[in-house]
Formats: structure tokens, sequence, C-alpha cells
């Protein structure tokens, strides 16, 4: 995997100084670190980034008010945003979520989990899993309106290209190659928020892919949305069947 940057947004100097010790050592991670969110908004207008990591309860701009920014521009629309807060209640996570967060995770945490994540998260952006080729070229998954390009994270519908997070992107990705197979839940928390045993999913990664799921069908619109078919308590299956002339 080529080095890739991360930028560490908290008001906090000692956090701030916690994650440039975390991932200092870290192969091909590089980090960036910002006090504020219109330093934040500065460096990814101007850098490359290809993470953020984002403090949701800082003075001034808070972390709502960045997601937000960052979500509503289209250039930036599938940069992930991981959310931190020091919130004992799930509350401001899922918000977040809904705003277009691709995770987020509760203070105090593990510094090594939260480094695998990362990694596992920058992993998946460079390396997208091998899906079956449609016959227009390699890395593309096509079927009816819906066209999807893996290698540069691309995603149409109807011919009109939709802007999608990086956690819509990979949920997508993993119901549309299997389609139109039933895809257990298990199996999406594993590829795309990197649960490794059934014991790790929690009720806030439920939040989360519930949350994504219901971003990403707004986003494709109702009649592709309709082919998104849950099994209540084994999964969720695209109907691509029904999406064929």
């Amino acid at each position: 995997m080529a080095s890739k940057t991360i930028l560490a947004v908290d008001d906090d100097e000692e956090v701030r100084r916690f994650y440039g010790r975390m991932f200092s050592g870290a192969a091909a991670m590089n980090v960036a670190l910002a006090s504020s969110g219109a330093e934040a908004l500065e460096f990814v207008s101007s850098a490359p980034c290809d993470c953020v990591i984002l403090d949701l309860a800082m003075p001034g701009m808070s972390g709502f008010e960045v997601l937000e920014k960052i979500r509503s521009r289209p250039e930036l629309g599938a940069l992930p945003v991981v959310v931190v807060t020091a919130s004992r209640e799930d509350r401001d996570g899922v918000r977040a979520l809904s705003m277009g967060a691709d995770d987020y995770i509760n203070k105090p945490f593990s510094a090594a989990v939260f480094e695998a994540k990362m990694l596992r998260l920058l992993e998946r952006r460079a390396d997208p899993a091998p899906a079956r080729d449609a016959g227009r070229g390699a890395g593309i998954l096509e079927a009816g309106p819906v066209r999807m390009d893996l290698r540069d994270r691309r995603a149409w519908v109807s011919g009109a290209e939709v802007s999608l997070t990086d956690k819509e992107f990979d949920l997508l990705c993993c119901v549309f190659r299997r389609a139109p197979g039933l895809v257990r839940w298990d199996v999406i928390h594993r590829e795309v928020w990197s649960c490794c045993r059934p014991g790790e999913i929690q009720a806030k990664q439920s939040d989360a892919l519930q949350v994504t799921l219901s971003r990403l069908k707004r986003k494709l619109g109702p009649d592709v949305s309709a082919m998104l078919m849950v099994q209540k308590g084994l999964g969720l299956r695209f109907e691509l069947r029904s999406l064929l002339p």
C-alpha cells in the first residue's frame, strides 16, 4: 500500500500529540494535525488527504459543522471521516453517521485497536475486493442502471454519478458483487466495519450499518433502493434480477 495521509483534528494539544505518537511508527501512514475546524478545512482543500479523524466537541466550529462542510463539497464526498466522541451515549455518533461520517469511536479507546482499524480502512481503499467483471474492463460492476468503478471508487445510476461516502461505497460493493445472493449481517460487518468475529459486533456497529444503509438507499433513488431487500435477522439482498431488462 502506498503511503497514506491521515488528518487528525482535535482542539486538545495532548490528544494531538497522542495521535502523532500513535501513527508515527505505523508503516505507510503519515499524520497531519489540526487544532480547529478551520485548520482542518484548509488542509483538506489544499493538500492530499486519505482520511480524517475528527473530534466532535470542539469550540468555535464543531466537528458536526466540519463534517457538514466536507460532505457538502463534491470533491470531498468520498473522503473517509471517522468521528471521535467523549460521550458515553451513542446519540452523537449516530447523528454523525446520518450526516455522512463513515464510523465513530467512543473515548477512551485502545490505541492498538484504533490504529488497526485505520490501517484496514486505508487498505480497503487501496485494494478493493475483487468483483465479477461486467464485461467493460476489469474492476467494473454493472447491472441494469447501476454501474460501479471499483478502482476509482465511483458509482452511477442511470448514467448520473452518485456521490457516495467511503462506507456507502463499501456497503454497496459488498452486496452488489454477491447479487442476487443473500449477504449475511456478519459478513457485511466484517467487510465494511472490520469486525472480525461475531462477538465484536456491538450496538454501535449495527447502528452504523442501518444509518449507512438508509443514506445509501436515499442516494440511489427509489427504483434502485427498492431492490435492496432486508431479510430480518439474516442479512441484505440486492435483487439485481429485477433491474435487468
